[in-house]
Parts: C-alpha cells; sequence; structure tokens
C-alpha cells in the first residue's frame, strides 16, 4: 500500500482534474450543488497539504524506456504556492457559482477552471523538470480557453491567442531548460541544473513569458476580456505567479550567476514602474488591477534579484500579501459590474452605501495594496524596504507609490461621491462574502505574521537569520513608507491628467502586426509551393534529387572514373531496352503506348535486378510495374487513349533539361559510390542484431518490420491514400 503522503499528493493534484472533466463533461448539476462540489473540490486539498508531514518526494515511471519520470514534491516553497491556490481557489470558486448563476455555460466553465486549478497544483508541485514542463504547458492551454470563453467576441479571441503564443514561448524556454539540463547533469531534477549564464537566460525566457515582464507584458492587460472569476484566480494568484514560483526556486542554483540577478532586476524594475504607471492612465477597473498585477510581479522579481535573505523574504511575504488582496479586488471589480454593468471609474460613484460589503472588502483589500498598518501588505512592505538600497530602492519607492496611489484610487473613488443614477442590481452572499474573507484574511495575516521560514529555507538554506521585522517608527523603512504614502497621495489627485493621455505605444499592436504578418508570409510560402499542379512537384522534386546528387561534387569530392563497366551482353541488351521504353514514353504519340513503353522500362529495370541476383527487388519491382499499368489503363479507360497530350515547347525544354541535370548528377554519384570500397558497417550490424533484437533470421524482413517499422507504415499508408484515390477516380462516370 502507498504510503498516506504519495495518496495525498495525488488527490491533490487529481482530484480537481477529474472533478473538472466531469462538469465539462456531464454538465447537468444544479447551481448550488455545483457550487458546492467546485468549492470542496479545492478545499479538500488545502486540508490535504496541511496533512502531509514535513518534506515528501513521490516519483513515477512515465516513460521507463526514455527515462522520463512523473516527480512530485512538497516542500516549504510548494507548500506555500499549494495552499495559496486551493485556498484562494475554494473562494473564488464560491464567487465563480454566484457570478455565472445565470448562465447556461456555468457548469463548463468552472468544470474547465477546476482542470486549471489542478494543473497549477501539479506545477508548483512538480519534482522535476519534466513535471514542471507539463503543467506549465497545461496551464498556458487552459488560460486560452479561460480567457476565450466569450468565443463570439473577436477581442477574446485575441487576448487568447496573444496569451497562448507568449506563454509558449516561455514554454519553448523551460522545455530548453530541462533538456539542457539533463544532457549536462544526465538528472530531471531542478536543484541539479549547471549554474551557467547561458541556462540562466532560457530560464529567464521561461519567466518573463509567464509572469508577464516587460517586453512580454501585453497579453495580461488582454487577458482581462475573460470573465472576472479566471481575473481573479489566473491572473493575480495563480498562473501568472509561475514565473515567480519558478524564479524562487531557480534561486539557490543561480545563486552566483551575475546574470541572472542583473536581469531580473531589470526586468523587474522596468516592469514595476511601467505596470504601476499605466494603472494611474485607465479607467477600467480590471484593467487598473492588470497594470498593477504587473507591477507587483516586477516587485517580487526585483526583490528576487537582489538575492539576499531579508529580499527573498520580503518576495515571499509579499507573493502572499498580493494573492490575498489582489483576489480580493477583483471580486470587488466582478461584483460591482454585476451590480452596475459599469467598470468606468468616471462613471462610479456612491456604492459604498447600495454596497457596504463589497466596499469593506475594497478597504481592506486596498489598504493591504497600499501598505497601510496593520494589513498583511504593510508587512510585507517594510521588508522589502529594509532589504533594497540603493538604485533599487529607489526604483521600489517610486513604484510602490505609484502602485499605493492607484489602489487609494480604486479603495475610494467608485464607493463615494454622488449617489449612483439608475437602480442595482443587489450583489448575492456568493459574491461579496469572498472578497471580504480574503480582506480580513490580510488584516489576520497582517496581525498573526505568518510563518514562512520552512518556504525560505527552500529558497535560501535552512538556518537562516531574516526574523519577523520588528515595527518602529524610528525605523528608516516606515518613515521611507511615510513618503511612499504621500506619493500615493498626490499620483491619485494628479490620475485624472494622466488617464487623458493614453500610451501610443501599445506592444500588443506590434505583436499583431508580426503575427499576422507571418500568417501571410506563411500564406504566401504556401500558395507558392503548394498550387495543386502535379507537373510541377514532379519537377520541383526531380530538380531536388538533381541538387541533393550534387551536393558532394560541389563540396569537393572526386569526379568518378569514366571507364567503361565490364558489362556482359545480356545486361547490355537489357540497358538498351530499358533505354528504348524512355524514349517511347517521351515520343510516344498516344497515351497507351505511353503506358506501354513505361512498363516496359520497368520490366527490363526488373530483369537487371534479377541479372545481378537480386530476385526479391526483381519481383518488387515486376509487381509495381504491372499494378502501375494496370491501374493507369483502367484510369485511362476514363479519357481519350488515342489522343496525344501537347505541352508548350518551353514546358519541353524545361522538362527534358531537369530530366537530363538530374539524371546525370545521380549517374555520377552512383559512378563515385561504385569506385569506393564498399562499407560493411550496416550489414554487419544487421546480421548481428537481427536475431538477438528482433529474434527474426530473414534480416530484409526484420530490417523492413522492425527496424525500419515506422518507414514501412509510412509507404503501407501511401499505397493505402493511392488506392482510395484510383477507387475515386474509377467512380466517376465523366472525365475529361
Amino acid at each position: 500500500m502507498a504510503p498516506l503522503g504519495e495518496i495525498l499528493i495525488a488527490l491533490i493534484v487529481a482530484l480537481p482534474l477529474l472533478a473538472g472533466a466531469l462538469l465539462v463533461l456531464a454538465p447537468g448539476l444544479g447551481p448550488r450543488l455545483l457550487t458546492t462540489l467546485s468549492a470542496a473540490v479545492p478545499s479538500i486539498g488545502f486540508f490535504a497539504l496541511l496533512l502531509i508531514p514535513g518534506e515528501h518526494q513521490v516519483s513515477l515511471s512515465w516513460v521507463p524506456s526514455l527515462d522520463l519520470p512523473l516527480a512530485f514534491s512538497v516542500d516549504g516553497l510548494a507548500r506555500l504556492f499549494s495552499l495559496t491556490v486551493s485556498g484562494i481557489g475554494a473562494l473564488i470558486f464560491v464567487f465563480a457559482g454566484a457570478y455565472m448563476a445565470d448562465d447556461p455555460r456555468r457548469a463548463r466553465f468552472i468544470g474547465t477552471l477546476l482542470i486549471f486549478s489542478g494543473a497549477m497544483q501539479g506545477l508548483v508541485l512538480a519534482g522535476n523538470s519534466l513535471s514542471l514542463f507539463a503543467f506549465w504547458e497545461l496551464t498556458s492551454i487552459l488560460s486560452f480557453v479561460l480567457i476565450g470563453f466569450e468565443g463570439t467576441a473577436q477581442s477574446a479571441r485575441r487576448a487568447a491567442t496573444q496569451a497562448l503564443v507568449v506563454t509558449g514561448l516561455g514554454g519553448l524556454g523551460l522545455l530548453a531548460l530541462a533538456i539542457l539540463g539533463h544532457m549536462e547533469t544526465g538528472s530531471w531534477a531542478l536543484d541539479t541544473l549547471p549554474a551557467v549564464p547561458g541556462l540562466a537566460l532560457v530560464a529567464l525566457i521561461a519567466i518573463a513569458s509567464k509572469s508577464a515582464q516587460v517586453p512580454l507584458h501585453f497579453w495580461l492587460p488582454l487577458a482581462m476580456e475573460a470573465p472576472t472569476p479566471v481575473s481573479a484566480y489566473l491572473h493575480s494568484a495563480t498562473m501568472v505567479q509561475a514565473g515567480v514560483y519558478l524564479a524562487l526556486r531557480l534561486s539557490p542554483v543561480f545563486e552566483g550567476v551575475p546574470v541572472w540577478h542583473g536581469a531580473l532586476l531589470l526586468l523587474g524594475g522596468i516592469t514595476l514602474v511601467w505596470g504601476a504607471l499605466n494603472a494611474l492612465r485607465v479607467r477600467d477597473l480590471k484593467q487598473l488591477l492588470a497594470q498593477t498585477t504587473l507591477a507587483a510581479l516586477g516587485l517580487t522579481l526585483l526583490l528576487v534579484g537582489i538575492g539576499t535573505e531579508l529580499a527573498l523574504k520580503a518576495a515571499l511575504q509579499f507573493f502572499l500579501a498580493h494573492a490575498l488582496y489582489k483576489a480580493a479586488l477583483f471580486m470587488v471589480a466582478g461584483t460591482i459590474d454585476h451590480a452596475t454593468h459599469s467598470r468606468d471609474l468616471d462613471h462610479l460613484s456612491g456604492l459604498a452605501r447600495p454596497l457596504p460589503l463589497s466596499f469593506l472588502a475594497a478597504l481592506l483589500a486596498g489598504a493591504s495594496l497600499i501598505g497601510l498598518p496593520p494589513l498583511f501588505g504593510f508587512a510585507a512592505k517594510e521588508t522589502m524596504l529594509t532589504a533594497a538600497d540603493g538604485l533599487a530602492l529607489g526604483v521600489m519607492v517610486l513604484g510602490t507609490a505609484l502602485m499605493a496611489g492607484a489602489g487609494l484610487i480604486f479603495a475610494l473613488r467608485p464607493f463615494f461621491g454622488p449617489a449612483p443614477v439608475g437602480p442595482l442590481n443587489p450583489p448575492s452572499p456568493g459574491l461579496t462574502l469572498p472578497p471580504l474573507v480574503l480582506g480580513l484574511l490580510g488584516l489576520w495575516f497582517g496581525l498573526s505574521a505568518p510563518n514562512l521560514e520552512s518556504a525560505l529555507a527552500a529558497v535560501h538554506g535552512p538556518g537562516g537569520h531574516a526574523g519577523p521585522h520588528v515595527f518602529s517608527l524610528t525605523d528608516p523603512a516606515f518613515l521611507i513608507s511615510l513618503g511612499v504614502w504621500a506619493g500615493a497621495y498626490g499620483v491619485a489627485l494628479l490620475a485624472p491628467r494622466l488617464r487623458a493621455h493614453p500610451a501610443r505605444l501599445r506592444a500588443d499592436r506590434v505583436f499583431d502586426h508580426l503575427y499576422f504578418g507571418l500568417l501571410g508570409a506563411a500564406g504566401s510560402l504556401t500558395r507558392l509551393t503548394q498550387h495543386g499542379r502535379l507537373s510541377r512537384y514532379m519537377v520541383g522534386f526531380i530538380l531536388l534529387i538533381g541538387l541533393a546528387a550534387s551536393v558532394p561534387f560541389l563540396l569537393g569530392a572526386p569526379w568518378p572514373s569514366l571507364e567503361p563497366l565490364a558489362l556482359v551482353p545480356h545486361e547490355l541488351l537489357l540497358m538498351a531496352l530499358a533505354a528504348t521504353g524512355v524514349v517511347s514514353v517521351v515520343l510516344a504519340r498516344t497515351r497507351l503506348l505511353a503506358i506501354l513503353a513505361l512498363g516496359v522500362q520497368g520490366l527490363m529495370v526488373a530483369l537487371l535486378y534479377l541479372a545481378f541476383g537480386a530476385p526479391d527487388l526483381a519481383f518488387t519491382q515486376a509487381m509495381v510495374e504491372i499494378l502501375s499499368v494496370v491501374i493507369l489503363a483502367l484510369v485511362m479507360t476514363r479519357l481519350r487513349l488515342d489522343t496525344r497530350d501537347q505541352r508548350p515547347r518551353a514546358d519541353v525544354l524545361g522538362h527534358a533539361f531537369v530530366a537530363l541535370f538530374a539524371a546525370t548528377a545521380l549517374t555520377l554519384l552512383l559512378l563515385s559510390l561504385l569506385t569506393h570500397p564498399l562499407s560493411l558497417v550496416l550489414p554487419d550490424f544487421f546480421n548481428a542484431e537481427s536475431v538477438l533484437a528482433a529474434h527474426g533470421r530473414n534480416v530484409v524482413n526484420v530490417i523492413l518490420v522492425d527496424f525500419r517499422a515506422l518507414d514501412t507504415l509510412g509507404e503501407i499508408a501511401v499505397v493505402l491514400t493511392a488506392g482510395i484515390a484510383v477507387l475515386t477516380l474509377l467512380s466517376k462516370k465523366t472525365a475529361p
């Protein structure tokens, strides 16, 4: 019987996948049962993870012959991210059930979201690079499905496509990291990766694409086309944090690589300021949150780039604080949209009275974003300001001030001012309570200071001394916070002016030009090469054969000797008859004569094989030629066999040149091969391995059936396709 830890890990990953698939395939559950089931699944995973004692690893043999294991591991870092995925997920599924209550597609939507939850659990619990890559790609595919859930909207399809392409680029980087690491060390484990700049850069591609770092940031704001539960789950607390998770996981590996720290500092700093500044220039609530998410991801990677123990602890604190307050704020935005059918800041006001619980949730979550005590966001901000210095500190202060200004706008602007005009759609408890719970959790964590030492040990190693931050009014970090809050108030006042000047350069439009330009180029190339004219395909194919046969001589291979071959009379006769058949095909005045002449040429080649001691090839050649003549004759019965096909003289001359060129090149190549000693490497190998490896004594059959099995299968498929084509032609009642 498997140990309890292995069973629990399998339950955490597999249960959401199976439950989600069940909902997608059998969507007949009632709304209450659907909400209960969807919230219960991540809750079970949450408590199952708490039952796993200490660290635990599970390894399954996925493809033993290729040494591809599927491994899972629970340590402090994996536990923190997994608890976040399942804990916040349980509340978001309650919210999703209420948000999609009137949508007939709610079972399919929630089922897909559950499958994503399982994929995200597999990602953060992955015990090697192969498992990480598999679930990494699964989250990208499911994100594509969820962003494009409103498939009839062109904007949703565009956003989903951009997200898939950009995050798919990161998946390729992660795959390259896994393969290169295995080639170097023979292991798929992440902690055995060589600490070399090349692998660090490959890992940074994966991190930047998944966590939306400049210049690969544009897909995240566009992803707000997704329903609000998707934005609250994927694009604040889970999927976009996968890059952060990878950066933290690889931090011990690349600790001494300068390009790793330098690139993270640069990417994180630019993304922090860019996202925070753009958050002040948008009017849509979800877009504001998306831009602050960009900034928060940049800030977290900036801390990982600093790399000290205190900075890594600040990164872990900020990850948890951000997941709590950003998921809550997204749900508040969804509740406001549900109640007013608007997310425009310039058209929202006075919602505190009709939406008191949403207002309270926005105040708690917004205060954590701003970094006000005693919220958990304040503790994270104080730790990060203590951990940074120099230019990194300056960038951090600027970015957090801009972010705090955006948070101040979100928490206050929609809820104060004139009362809303028109009736409101009252939100259900399922819409208002989940964000309030997350806001209260942010307050509780701020007061209780959760222990993240096990996660820090997984990132920086055991035995650290970065104890809890002790708050003091004279602490330099607190004095800097006062400046941040003052700056936040100032930028909040300036935000209306910034909204009047939207950004001119949009990276998503640059992506569109590149993407559709690539599609256009591919279409032009396809029209050029796949034009549907068989004669051109044949000319190209034969010309390519001639060019390939010419390559050795162009590279300096010696020309063959043109001495006459020692041929006996019957061999000369067969060659002459074969040549006569070829000439007859070219000069034939009718289609029937061309078919018969082609058959004569093929049969002479079969007799040549027989004369040189290859009866199996002779038999095959003879059968092919007989079938070819029969099939062509049957097809031609639908045509006029007494007609000669007319071709322009230019085509005749061009085809003759290509044929003579290819024939000359092949003849020279074969003569050159005949002048060199025959290599017996392959015959010796097949003779030695036919019995041992394939248990067959007929070497030719073994080569065809075992050593060249896929090639033989392809040939069978070609013959089958040709047969279907012949039957189709014969079934036509009329033909030209």
